[in-house]
């Protein structure tokens, strides 16, 4: 075979080869993947910093993340959880009975459900495995085709309730349910109520999901509300621009320092 065609078809193979690449750059600069097997801190590295820190609050949500019966509990959409009847009532009276191994769907014997979020089932769950516990549409029961991901707040009726105490069956809710009722009782008379009440009048950028067809109390207009932010400045790394303005030192190993500064 000639040089010059030998040429031609390297020359062909190495064309076909690297046009995807060139039509990627040329095109949008990125590649896209299906919503399987997707790992958060891949992009997002500054979070799983501050998830690998072993601290309470994350050391209390991954622990709930690795409770199937909790997992399960959000993915069905439950309201109340008897534990002793080993029964979970879901929005619309549905009750799921804990079989041994599973849970039932007691008004169509053929759905069994276990969610677990330990995706490589190691008993334990990683900074990249607890994302989805706050922020899987299909967990918290918003499933739709325009992704796998959405932004659930910290005062999001499901989790921690919200200012307004609102959600449609109260028996998952209570003022006095501890955590549940975390932006219930921020609303009240303590000292960050008044950050919190101002943040929660106001929208953030993310719009809000009706999980399983309920409104929830954090929504502004079509958004989620800010409140959530009070959350965060205490339980996450959060950066500031601070100016301190020092107070005028006094000496007093100085027995010269100008008297007059405590009479």
């Amino acid at each position: 075979m000639k040089r010059s065609v030998l040429l031609y078809v390297a020359l062909l193979a190495l064309t076909v080869s690297a046009m995807p690449n060139v039509i990627s750059v040329f095109a949008g600069q990125h590649s896209f993947y299906s919503g399987v097997g997707l790992n958060c801190v891949t992009c997002h590295s500054d979070v799983r910093n501050q998830l690998d820190l072993d601290n309470f609050v994350n050391s209390k949500h991954k622990g709930a993340a690795l409770s199937y019966n909790y997992t399960t509990y959000l993915a069905i959409g439950g309201i109340s959880y008897d534990q002793t009847a080993g029964n979970i009532t879901v929005v619309g009276g549905t009750v799921w009975k804990w079989n041994g191994s599973v849970w039932k769907n007691n008004s169509n014997p053929l759905q069994y459900l276990n969610v677990s979020l330990d995706a490589n089932s190691n008993g334990a769950i990683g900074s990249d495995e607890v994302c989805l516990l706050c922020h899987s549409r299909s967990l918290l029961g918003a499933e739709t085709h325009a992704g796998s991901a959405f932004v659930s707040a910290c005062d999001e009726d499901r989790c921690h309730g919200n200012r307004l105490y609102k959600y449609n069956d109260p028996d998952l809710l209570g003022i006095y349910g501890n955590v549940t009722a975390a932006g219930y009782n921020l609303s009240q008379d303590n000292i960050h109520q008044r950050y919190y009440l101002s943040m929660s009048n106001q929208t953030s950028t993310y719009r809000a999901v009706d999980v399983f067809g309920y409104t929830h109390g954090n929504v502004n207009n079509s958004y989620v509300s800010r409140g959530y932010y009070v959350c965060l400045g205490c339980h996450s790394d959060v950066s500031t621009a601070v100016t301190l303005i020092l107070p005028e030192t006094y000496d007093h190993g100085n027995i010269d320092e100008a008297k007059g500064r405590y009479q």
